[in-house]
């Protein structure tokens, strides 16, 4: 609905799986690990470009309005990041560690 939430689980071959938001992703991969013909990519908040989610930073603030209500968003750079965690006093997680945290 958004794209600077959206998020997608890629194949090899096959259809993309389009989450309407990073946390939906989170969510799912967490109860579904990934294939390894599978990528998980997410939107830069900012830029709103695609990129792997293992190359992300993520915020997690649950007052943040994200269309699925999860709070999480990601980021290309850790810089920002931080800048956008640093006034909601919010973790900044790598994505092995929103996984683990979900």
């Amino acid at each position: 609905s958004e794209d600077r939430h959206a998020a997608a689980l890629v194949p090899t071959q096959g259809e993309a799986s389009l989450f309407d938001d990073t946390g939906e992703l989170v969510r799912f991969v967490a109860q579904h690990p990934p294939q390894q013909d599978q990528v998980a990519f997410v939107h830069d908040y900012q830029s709103r470009r695609w990129l792997p989610a293992s190359d992300a930073f993520f915020v997690k603030d649950l007052e943040l309005v994200t269309p699925m209500g999860t709070g999480i968003v990601a980021f290309a750079e850790r810089s920002s990041a931080e800048s956008f965690a640093q006034p909601r006093q919010a973790p900044v997680l790598r994505w092995e560690e929103v996984l683990n945290a979900h």
